[in-house]
């Protein structure tokens, strides 16, 4: 796991759980702040959707309660947690690629982060970093 994850980690005193045994890729307990991830998935996937629940995380979301009271808030609160993975995997490429974020190659980002499907959301997120 990356320098920058387990800061983001320690800063927000969210701990992990690896589990062999789960039916999706990993969600988080606001309650006692911990973020469970499956440990099927490559260590790639895994920092991604830790970035993902740290977004959850950090951008205080309620809960369960809202999260499931409505569609719009479902999609809101996913909205946010995808920027905030998006906007921390951003930051990631430029720094290794030694480029401004808003001059980031939209396709080479993608391919690197296997994200191609999310294309277009992408290019409006990184675009509102700058």
């Amino acid at each position: 796991m990356n320098k920058k994850i387990k800061d983001l980690l320690k800063r927000n005193n969210i701990h992990i759980i690896f589990n062999n045994n789960l039916d999706h890729k990993g969600y988080y307990i606001q309650r006692i702040k911990h973020i469970v991830i499956n440990n099927n998935l490559s260590e790639q996937e895994q920092e991604m959707i830790i970035l993902h629940e740290l977004g959850h995380a950090i951008n205080g979301e309620d809960g369960c309660e809202i999260y499931n009271s409505t569609f719009s808030s479902h999609c809101k609160e996913e909205w946010n947690a995808n920027s905030f993975m998006i906007k921390e995997l951003a930051q990631e490429y430029a720094s290794c690629t030694g480029c401004d974020v808003e001059d980031i190659n939209f396709m080479n980002f993608l391919q690197k982060n296997k994200l191609s499907y999310l294309c277009d959301e992408i290019k409006k997120i990184i675009k509102g970093i700058a």
